[in-house]
Formats: structure tokens, sequence, C-alpha cells
């Protein structure tokens, strides 16, 4: 048994490195969604400013 182990260790670590990165993207998903960030885009017309993108583009905001 240990012999898979030792024979696979490179794709057993590389699949919980993934593992492990994608449940931080996720978390930071859910945690962004949860404090009134979603996946506007960037436009506020479709998320009413509430993404706290609002005002950072100059160009967008209408600044100078």
């Amino acid at each position: 048994m240990m012999d898979v182990f030792a024979e696979n260790a490179g794709t057993i670590v590389t699949a919980v490195v993934l593992g492990v990165i994608v449940f931080f993207i996720i978390r930071k998903i859910v945690k962004d969604a949860r404090g009134g960030c979603s996946f506007c885009g960037g436009s506020c017309a479709s998320c009413k400013g509430r993404c706290g993108t609002h005002g950072r583009n100059p160009e967008k905001s209408g600044g100078n």
C-alpha cells in the first residue's frame, strides 16, 4: 500500500495544493458575496456600485 503512495507522491501533493487553492478561492468568493460584492464586471449600472469599485476608476466615475 505504501508503494502506491510513494509512486504517486507528486500527483498527490499536486492535488492537495490545487485543492487548497480552490478552497481559498471559493472562500473568498463566498466572503465577498456575503459582504455585498457580486460579480458585476465593474459595471456600476448592473450592481448599483455595491461591489466597491465605484469611484476607483476616474473614467467610469466621471472624475478628472
